[in-house]
């Protein structure tokens, strides 16, 4: 997102200085008279993020209008509030009007009335200039859904990091960072599309928690295969690669290792949907891609994001023995690897069309999860001693298959893949969850 770097003029002349985001609209027509020179003026829609850099507070925002889109830009905001109305309150910025230059200085800023109400927001209209270098937008573009979520992203930062033009979308936690897209709302589905007309969409969201689906089975289906059909239209109406994210769920786990031709017989009902998805997006979109991966884990934002942290804590506390399922194999994998993987294949798409259909990934480590929990006790040097392994087939929530692991060997062929060791990953995602600190400075120091 475009970061902006703001003074704020104090009475008294002390300045004090904030980091916020702005977005600004951007046309085709617009960005064109920017790069020929020429003065055009754009818009500043919604509310932008305030944080002090001297302090660890910050300000919420809401985003703005999705019809719009971003681009980055420098700016010089002249502000005269009492510093204290920032703190735990948001800035709302309303009616920008500016003027793009190619000069890299910055112009006079025209101060107008400032409306404070402390107990809610600063709200104030304004005019101000923009002074502009040259920047470089990237001219491939890329859409993607559950950018949230765990998967999306890393998804998101992969294709960010490396040359494209990414832009996001999820739903309830989406404001600010992302666009807010109902998947279920065909009309918003169908303008974000159509308006940023991506070159490549990766469908990260989904419900994928299988006991949820269990207890919710008309949402989940709505969003994992009713959304994910609609999408898969509308990225061929404008020509967008579809990479659809399933899982190794749509296996019985009896014979493995599944190729992408073998045929797939799920247990539970969210192996179900995720199949039925997979037939739903191929149906209406026959140049499309199905990714399946196994269990993920990764930069949690909440040890409950993965079905792989969550076991952190009893590892953690090893005052109280827990019991681990040593029956189901998995085969953990980085979420960074998987967004490699869909960058690596959105990438050879581009040079080759007939990369399409459906792909298997997966990390090659075979563990359950008490193994797992083992391995993460090593990696921070825990004890282990308090967890049992338990070596009975679970009875309590949907039925899982005991081996699901996926043949990889197709997109290993096409040059396309990454793994991640599993205990320098879990230790990479896990460290700042580490309960006890000296603990924290025995493996990093």
């Amino acid at each position: 997102m475009p970061e902006m770097l703001v003074e704020t003029e104090q009475p008294g002349g002390q300045n004090f200085y904030f980091h916020f985001v702005v977005f600004v609209t951007m046309y085709s027509e617009l960005l064109q008279s920017v790069w020929g020179g020429q003065g055009v003026t754009l818009e500043v829609l919604g509310v932008v993020t305030v944080a002090l850099l001297n302090s660890s507070s910050s300000v919420s925002r809401p985003l703005p209008s999705s019809d719009f889109f971003c681009r980055r830009v420098t700016l010089r905001i002249c502000l005269t509030p009492v510093p204290s109305v920032f703190s735990g309150r948001s800035l709302e910025l309303i009616g920008f009007e500016f003027t793009v230059t190619r000069q890299a200085r910055f112009l006079p800023v025209e101060r107008n009335e400032l409306c404070v109400n402390r107990r809610r927001q600063l709200s104030q209209v304004l005019k101000c200039a923009v002074a502009e270098e040259d920047v470089h937008i990237p001219s491939r573009r890329v859409l993607i859904t559950g950018a949230t979520g765990l998967l999306g992203r890393a998804v998101f930062k992969e294709f960010n990091e490396n040359n494209w033009n990414a832009v996001g979308c999820g739903y309830r936690r989406a404001q600010p960072r992302f666009e807010q897209i109902n998947l279920l709302d065909s009309i918003a589905v169908h303008d974000i599309i159509h308006d940023f007309q991506p070159h490549v969409i990766v469908h990260c969201a989904a419900e994928r928690r299988p006991d949820v689906v269990e207890s919710q089975p008309d949402a989940a289906s709505q969003l994992n295969v009713a959304a994910s059909g609609n999408l898969a239209k509308e990225a061929a109406g404008v020509g967008a690669f579809l990479i659809y994210i399933s899982t190794d769920y749509v296996f019985d786990g009896t014979s493995p290792p599944y190729k992408e031709t073998d045929v797939p017989n799920p247990l539970n009902l969210y192996g179900k949907t995720k199949l039925e998805g997979e037939k739903a997006v191929l149906e209406n979109n026959e140049d499309a891609a199905v990714l399946r991966i196994p269990v993920l884990y990764g930069d949690v934002e909440r040890l409950e994001e993965s079905a792989v942290t969550v076991m952190f804590d009893k590892v953690q506390f090893s005052n109280k023995s827990a019991n681990m399922d040593h029956w189901q194999q998995r085969f953990p994998t980085n979420v960074k690897d998987v967004a490699t993987v869909c960058r690596q294949l959105a990438e050879k798409r581009m040079l080759d069309p007939s990369v399409k259909g459906t792909f298997h990934w997966s990390g090659n480590e075979q563990m359950t999860k008490y193994e797992m929990a083992c391995a993460i006790a090593d990696a921070f040097n825990l004890p282990s001693s308090h967890l049992r392994p338990i070596t009975d087939c679970p009875v309590v929530g949907a039925l899982r298959p005991r081996n699901a692991q996926l043949d990889c060997s197709k997109l290993e062929m096409l040059g396309i893949g990454q793994r991640t060791p599993f205990r320098a990953g879990i230790k990479e995602s896990l460290w700042p969850f580490l309960v006890d600190k000296r603990w924290r400075q025995t493996v990093f120091h």
